[in-house]
C-alpha cells in the first residue's frame, strides 16, 4: 500500500500466483530451487490477484520477521527479539534503495522464509519434546533449504562460529549442525529429482567480479548509514566485551567480506550481481549490530506495552519516512510499465473468448493474470486461458490438451510485431507435442494500449 511497494510486481512476481492457481510445481517453473512454499499456501485462493495479494503479504510478513534467524542462536527473551525485529527492519527500510526495498520485501525472493523456518527448527531443537523435535526440527530445515539454498552460505558458519563462542551449549549447536547438513544435502537431492537442474555453481573468481559485486551492493544502499551502525556497534562491543557481542561483531564483518566472495559465483554474475543475492548477508549484519546495541538499551527488556509501544512508533516510521507514506494507487499490484497494457490486453482476451496469450515474457503474465481474474469475475471461470512465453513449457500438458480439445485451432492474441514472431515463440518455448502454424485468414489486428496486436488461431501441423 505504500509508495514505495505499491504496484511493484513484475511478470516474475506475477507468475507466482499462476504457478499456485493453473499449475502447482514443486518449484519455480524452469528452477531447480525456490520451493513453492508460499504459492502451495495461497493455493486456497483461486482468483490470481488475490492469490497474489495472498502471497505478497506472506512476503512481507516473513521478511519483516526474518532478523529471528539470527537473534535465535543467541540467548535472549522473545521480547527482546520483538524490539530487535522492529529495529532492524526500520533501520533496513532507511538503508535501501526503493529498488532494494522492492526485493527486500514485496518480491519473491525467499530469503524471508529461510531465515524464519531456521529460527523455527532451532527453537523445536531447544523447546521440542526428545521423542519428536529432531524429525520435525529436520523437516523444517528442509523447508527452509529446498525454498532458499542460499541459506547455507550463513546458517553453517554461523552455527560453527556459535559453537565457538559457546554462546548456546556447544553439544546442542553442534547437533543443529550436523542436521543443518543433512538437511542440505537432503534438499539438493529432491531439487535435483523434482526441479529442473539449470542454476550454475560454477566459480569465476577475479577482482573485477568482487568489485562489480561490491558496486551494485553500494548502489543501493545508504553506505552512511551502515557505517555508522557498524562503528557503534564496535565501541559498544569494545566496551562490553563479551562472548556474545564479540561474536555478533565477528559474524557482522563476515557478512561485508562474503558480499566479495559470492560476487565470484558464476550464478550471482548471471544475475548481474542483483542486490536481491546480497539482502541476506545485509539482513543479518544489521542484526547482529543492532544486537549489540540493544543489549545495553533498557527499554529492550522493558514492559511488554513499552515493547509494543516502541515497536509501533518503528512500523510507523517505516511506512510513513522510509517507504514514503500511502500510495497514488495503494491497492496495485502489477508494475507501471505493464498495468496498462496488461489490462487493454486482457479485456481484448477475454472479449474474444482467445485462450492463448502470446508474446514478451514481461507483458504475457501479466496479462494472463489479469484476464484470468477478469474470467472469474464475470462468471467464466472454468474457461481456459494461458499464457505463451518463456517458462510457459511448464503449461505444456495443459495446451496440448487444448489444442486436442479444439482440432481446428486455438484463438490466440499475438502482442510481438507479427504473428510470425508468435508462432515463433509458440513453437520455441511452448515444447508443444506438435508445433503450430497460424490461420493467415483468421489474423485480426486489434489496439492494445496504442500498439498493434493481432487475434490470430494457431493450429498444430499435422
Amino acid at each position: 500500500m505504500t509508495a514505495w511497494l505499491a504496484g511493484t510486481q513484475d511478470s516474475d512476481g506475477v507468475l507466482t500466483a499462476l504457478i499456485s492457481t493453473q499449475k502447482l510445481t514443486w518449484y519455480f517453473w524452469g528452477q531447480d530451487r525456490l520451493l513453492n512454499l508460499l504459492p502451495a499456501l495461497a493455493a486456497p485462493f483461486r482468483d490470481p490477484e488475490l492469490n497474489l495479494r495472498v502471497q505478497v503479504f506472506l512476503r512481507f510478513a516473513l521478511a519483516f520477521l526474518s532478523p529471528l534467524g539470527v537473534v535465535c542462536v543467541f540467548r535472549g527473551s522473545w521480547r527482546f527479539a520483538v524490539l530487535l525485529v522492529a529495529t532492524t527492519q526500520c533501520l533496513l527500510a532507511f538503508a535501501l534503495s526503493q529498488y532494494g526495498a522492492f526485493n527486500m520485501w514485496a518480491q519473491h525472493n525467499p530469503y524471508g522464509t529461510s531465515f524464519v523456518l531456521f529460527a523455527l527448527a532451532l527453537w523445536v531443537c531447544v523447546n521440542g519434546k526428545a521423542s519428536w523435535r529432531w524429525g520435525a526440527a529436520f523437516f523444517v530445515l528442509f523447508l527452509a533449504y529446498a525454498v532458499n539454498l542460499a541459506l547455507v552460505v550463513w546458517a553453517v558458519p554461523f552455527l560453527a562460529v556459535a559453537m565457538v563462542f559457546g554462546v548456546r551449549d556447544r553439544r546442542l549447536l553442534g547437533a543443529v549442525l550436523l542436521l543443518n547438513l543433512v538437511s542440505i544435502l537432503a534438499a539438493w537431492l529432491h531439487s535435483q529429482w523434482f526441479g529442473e537442474p539449470v542454476t550454475k555453481f560454477a566459480l569465476h573468481p577475479s577482482w573485477e567480479a568482487v568489485q562489480a559485486g561490491y558496486q551494485s551492493f553500494f548502489n543501493e544502499v545508504d553506505v552512511r548509514l551502515l557505517c555508522a551502525l557498524f562503528v557503534a556497534a564496535v565501541v559498544v562491543a569494545a566496551i562490553r566485551r563479551s562472548r556474545e557481542t564479540m561474536m555478533a561483531i565477528l559474524v557482522a564483518i563476515g557478512m561485508f567480506v562474503a558480499i566479495g566472495a559470492l560476487s565470484c559465483l558464476q550464478w550471482l554474475q548471471d544475475g548481474v550481481y542483483s542486490i536481491r543475492y546480497f539482502l541476506t548477508f545485509l539482513t543479518v549484519f544489521v542484526s547482529c549490530c543492532v544486537y549489540i546495541l540493544l543489549r545495553e538499551f533498557p527499554l529492550a527488556f522493558g514492559s511488554l506495552r513499552r515493547q509494543a509501544i516502541a515497536a509501533a512508533a518503528l512500523f510507523f516510521a517505516m511506512f510513513s519516512f522510509a517507504f514514503h507514506g500511502l500510495s497514488q494507487t495503494p491497492w496495485a499490484l502489477v508494475g507501471e510499465p505493464w498495468r496498462e497494457s496488461s489490462e487493454a490486453a486482457a479485456h481484448v482476451a477475454v472479449d474474444a473468448h482467445a485462450a492463448l496469450i502470446v508474446g514478451d515474457f514481461w507483458h504475457v503474465w501479466p496479462a494472463v493474470m489479469e484476464a484470468r481474474s477478469q474470467l472469474r469475475r464475470t462468471g467464466q471461470a472454468r474457461e481456459r486461458m494461458y499464457g505463451m512465453t518463456f517458462r510457459a513449457h511448464a503449461l505444456r500438458e495443459k495446451i496440448d490438451r487444448l489444442f486436442a480439445d479444439r482440432p481446428h485451432g486455438v484463438l490466440s492474441l499475438c502482442l510481438q510485431a507479427s504473428v510470425d514472431d508468435c508462432v515463433k515463440t509458440t513453437n520455441s518455448f511452448g515444447q508443444l507435442a506438435r508445433p503450430v502454424v497460424a490461420d493467415a485468414s483468421s489474423i485480426r489486428p486489434v489496439t492494445i494500449a496504442g500498439t498493434t496486436a493481432y487475434l490470430v488461431v494457431l493450429r498444430p501441423t499435422g
